[in-house]
């Protein structure tokens, strides 16, 4: 890998740790971003809050590499190969859900649950997980 990949690689990558991974775990694990109260009813509200924050927050995320960051030739995130980059963003995606407004997301996580290398992992570990079943689609 080129230094210039190499980069590449790294930035997005931690893009994605520090902006998706970390909003979809505030969605999952609400009460771990609270001191939690005595009133019950005021906890409930506030996990509704971190967790609507973070579901904005995220998409947030992806509309930025949907928009300022992938290609529209490319296949794949940073170029026409697949890399591991592209792996955490498909797996980070559909985590997200599908979303209309980000079309060039949802493809690369298409490319990536179907790709020959990846389909049959992402079958064995996303196939009773997700509502949409992305490794059952047409390969690219």
């Amino acid at each position: 890998m080129e230094p210039k990949d190499r980069a590449l690689y790294l930035r997005w990558n931690v893009f994605l740790s520090v902006n998706v991974y970390e909003g979809i775990l505030r969605q999952c694990y609400p009460q771990r971003y609270f001191d939690p109260l005595e009133d019950e009813e005021m906890n409930a509200k506030l996990s509704v809050s971190v967790k609507t924050s973070a579901k904005k927050r995220v998409h947030e995320a992806f509309w930025f590499l949907e928009n300022h960051v992938i290609k529209e030739k490319g296949d794949f995130l940073l170029s026409s190969k697949l890399s591991g980059c592209d792996i955490y963003m498909a797996m980070l995606y559909a985590w997200h859900n599908k979303k209309a407004d980000l079309p060039k997301c949802t493809e690369i996580t298409r490319r990536v649950a179907t790709h020959e290398l990846i389909q049959s992992i992402w079958k064995r570990n996303f196939h009773d997980r997700l509502d949409y079943k992305w490794h059952e689609l047409s390969p690219s």
